[in-house]
Parts: C-alpha cells; sequence; structure tokens
C-alpha cells in the first residue's frame, strides 16, 4: 500500500455515502469525551445538509481503508465557511447520544437529604444496565450496539457501594509528616480527584437519585462514584471500567526499523510525584450517625502513606476524604491514588509520523489512551565536530499515554501527537496504614504510640 494510500482520510456514513475530506483532527483523552474537527468541501457540506435521517448515525473514519475512529453526526456538527470554500463537520463522542433522554428515578431505596446512604443496596451493573437499556428503548441510533466491563473487571469483584465525597483539600498538617519520606520533598499540592479503588474498597449501602437528569450524566455520576471511566472504541460498545486494565505496549523511537518518532519532548521535573497520604475517616462515638463521621478534627483518624521506591526525590501530595474506609482498605486507596495521579500528570509529548511507522513494533493506529508508550535512550552524533560525544541525546523512559491527537491533511501527512505521563507500576509502590492522634501528634501503630522521629521503624 503506497503512502498516499495509507494517509488518504475518507468519512463514512450510514447510508453509504462516503466524503474525502481536506483535514481531519481526531482527539481522545482520558476522561474526556472523544470528538474530531474536520474541514470538508462547499459541496460536500451542502450534500449532508440535504440528509436529516443521518443526525444521531454514527460515522467512521478511516485511513487506508481502515478504521481509526467512530464518532457521532448530530443536528449540530455542520457549519459552512463565510466564504463558501470550505465546510466544518464536528463529530462527537457516540456516548453523546445518551443525552437524548433524561432519567427520574432513585436507585438504591428511599432517599433522605440528611442521610443519602440509606435503602437497599445496588451494584453498578444494576444501575448502568437500567439506564442503558432505558434510552435504548427510546432512542432510534445505531451509535451505541452494547454495553460491557472493560477486560480484568469482575462485576462481583466491585463494591456494591461507595461512601466518599469525592473531596479532597490540602490538608492542614501537611509539614509534619515529612520524616515518613526522607528525602521527598514535601509540597502539599491538592488535587480534586477521586481515590477510590473500585477493585478493592467495600463500603456502605449508597443510593442514587435522579430527577430529570440526561442519562450521560447520570451513568457519569455512578461511575464517578466507583472510580471507573467510561469510554467507547471503534465496536460501538460502551466500556465501563478503566483503559489501564486493557492496555497495548507500544515501542517508537528516532532510528528507522520502528514506529518513527518526528519530535520527543519531556521536560525533567523538578519534583515528582512520589508519594501520597490519605486521610480516612475518624472514630465515631457509640451512636454516632455516619453522615457525622470524620467532623471532629481532633479525633483519632485512619491514614495511610503510599510511596514510590523507584524515585530518591520527590513531591508528597496530600488528600482528605473522611468518608473512605479504614485500615488495608485506606492502603489499597492510596496505592491506586499514588498510580493514578502520577499517569494522569502530563509531562511531556511524542509526536508519531504515521506514515512511516513500522507495524512488526504493533498496529500503532490502534494506539489508545491507557497504552504505554516506550521510547529509547538516542543520541544526535555531530558529524562536523571531532570532539567525541557531541550532539543531542535523548533520553528514553516508559510512559502512560494520557491523551492523542490525530492530524490528516497534505501538509502534515498523518501525525500523532501524544501526551505522555511518568508510569509507575504496583511493584514500585510501599503502603502503611495507621492511626494519628491530632491532640497529641502521636501515630498509633499496632495499638502502640509512635513518636513521628520513630514512625519509619514501626512501620517498617
Amino acid at each position: 500500500m503506497s503512502g498516499c494510500s495509507k494517509g488518504q482520510a475518507q468519512l463514512h456514513f450510514e447510508d453509504g455515502t462516503i466524503i474525502r475530506p481536506y483535514e481531519v483532527d481526531f482527539f481522545t483523552e482520558r476522561s474526556r469525551l472523544d470528538y474530531a474537527r474536520i474541514r470538508i468541501s462547499h459541496e460536500a457540506g451542502a450534500l449532508l445538509g440535504t440528509k436529516a435521517d443521518l443526525i444521531d448515525t454514527p460515522v467512521e473514519i478511516t485511513t487506508g481503508g481502515e478504521r481509526l475512529a467512530r464518532l457521532l453526526f448530530t443536528k449540530d456538527s455542520l457549519t459552512f465557511s463565510e466564504d463558501l470554500d470550505s465546510s466544518y463537520i464536528r463529530l462527537e463522542d457516540c456516548l453523546k447520544i445518551l443525552e437524548r433522554v433524561t432519567i427520574d428515578k432513585t436507585f438504591g431505596g428511599s432517599w433522605s437529604e440528611n442521610v443519602p446512604f440509606v435503602g437497599n443496596s445496588v451494584t453498578i451493573e444494576d444501575v448502568v444496565d437500567y439506564l442503558f437499556d432505558h434510552v435504548m428503548d427510546q432512542v432510534d441510533s445505531n451509535a451505541l450496539t452494547d454495553w460491557e466491563f472493560t477486560d480484568g473487571v469482575d462485576p462481583d469483584d466491585v463494591p456494591r457501594t461507595y461512601a466518599s465525597s469525592g473531596l479532597f483539600n490540602r490538608a492542614a498538617d501537611r509539614g509534619r509528616i515529612g520524616s515518613l519520606f526522607e528525602g521527598l520533598t514535601n509540597t502539599g499540592v491538592s488535587i480534586q480527584r477521586t481515590v477510590n479503588d473500585w477493585a478493592d474498597v467495600g463500603a456502605e449501602d449508597a443510593d442514587f437519585d435522579f430527577r430529570d437528569d440526561p442519562v450521560l450524566d447520570a451513568i457519569l455520576h455512578v461511575c464517578n462514584h466507583y472510580s471507573m471511566d467510561i469510554f467507547t472504541k471503534q465496536d460501538g460498545i460502551m466500556y465501563v471500567g478503566t483503559p489501564d486494565l486493557d492496555y497495548n505496549h507500544y515501542f517508537a523511537g528516532f532510528p528507522r526499523g520502528m514506529h518513527n518518532l518526528t519530535s520527543y519532548s519531556v521536560p525533567p521535573m523538578d519534583a515528582p510525584i512520589g508519594g501520597v497520604v490519605v486521610k480516612g475517616s475518624s472514630e465515631r462515638s457509640s451512636g454516632e450517625s455516619m453522615w457525622d463521621m470524620g467532623k471532629d478534627d481532633d479525633a483519632l483518624r485512619s491514614e495511610a502513606v503510599a510511596i514510590r521506591t523507584d524515585l530518591d526525590t520527590g513531591s508528597i501530595l496530600y488528600f482528605d476524604d473522611r468518608m473512605v474506609p479504614t485500615g488495608d482498605t485506606l492502603e489499597k486507596v492510596a496505592r491506586r491514588k499514588l498510580q493514578e495521579t502520577v499517569e494522569s500528570t502530563n509531562n511531556g509529548s511524542a509526536v508519531i509520523d504515521m506514515l512511516s511507522s513500522n507495524p512488526q513494533f504493533g498496529n500503532i493506529r490502534d494506539a489508545s489512551v491507557g497504552d504505554y508508550l516506550t521510547i529509547p535512550d538516542h543520541s544526535e552524533v555531530c558529524h562536523q565536530s571531532s570532539i567525541p560525544g557531541t550532539g543531542r541525546r535523548y533520553p528514553g523512559g516508559v510512559y502512560y499515554v494520557s491523551r492523542i491527537h490525530h492530524k490528516i491533511g497534505p501538509r502534515v501527512g498523518w501525525n500523532a501527537t501524544l501526551s505522555i505521563a511518568d508510569s509507575v507500576t504496583m511493584d514500585n509502590i510501599t503502603s502503611y496504614s495507621y492511626k494519628f492522634d491530632p491532640t497529641s501528634d502521636e501515630f498509633i501503630v499496632d495499638g502502640n504510640a509512635i513518636e513521628a522521629d520513630d514512625i519509619l521503624g514501626a512501620l517498617g
């Protein structure tokens, strides 16, 4: 197949219409909906303007006859330039079809504003299955064909509830625990993201209450409460889980013979993320309601620490969620939170020339968010210099792919810009859990009070 045909994009509509666009920009990013911006001829746009039956139907973007993306054509997709030279299409994530229907229902029993987690427990499978069918019964569209969990998710292992506020605030006493991390820098950065490890965290029974909410918002709400994402692939299926559980590993570099990098930039981080502290629930007095749990800042509370063992120095992030379970479970929360935070912090990019890439190293066109990219060390030799070792050196690494931008057009050919982040495996994370007494600044380990200076020995 020639390079020209390999990089020629086409749009395939459900009624058989095929359009060759001038330019395509396709974006996919974790925890965000996919979309594409496409420039086509004015004549092609005028043709699409006569086809009302294509609204809310899927469109396939192909290159070289192979599918790159499957997105949704909506009533607002088509616009025309003022000089009538071109038309523009914005294709949306097929999940947008879930916005066409609203839901007015409570799951899990009765609802109380004061005690929201009451009633009969429900599973994420119960709720998502009902919501998905609720849309499919009312919308005539093939945008979504089915839904399922990602590989690696056992529905029976997903907790029946979520008991976390989802809010993480800067820890007021962020300086007191610096001795736990030895060389790690205490920055006290705060990030507002959920921490619950859905595969391991048990919790109280929970209700989900929706009042005329779009079904897409309802499903996102439920999945967020289990720390899951929803996303679609080229098969039209809505997946529930995390991209990390079904990942591919690609290799790219400057030498010919593998996926060809045209540019690569990973600025060194002054303080990479080296650890997290998660403050859990405080101990309740007898008869105290769950809704009051954690309100007393002077109460004995559970905390967990997760530290990267592959770094000598780094920053510490603090998270405060008083509804998170305690003990070993809180350790799992901290470990997952550390991995999630490291891999969601973009620190560079890699641009790959898709037309000159070698499929022997994996079909890079299928790369998606949640995959990993390995870039080997590379040095450019300066042939005009007699000084040994002169030239530019590009340090390599293994990176997590958090965002991809495919750009196709006559001026650029076909490039894919991958936003990449540091990666860390669970094997390189160690964790501890303990209780902290704010009234005495003492750590409680196995029932014994430990001073801050001695805490590492006690936990080790």
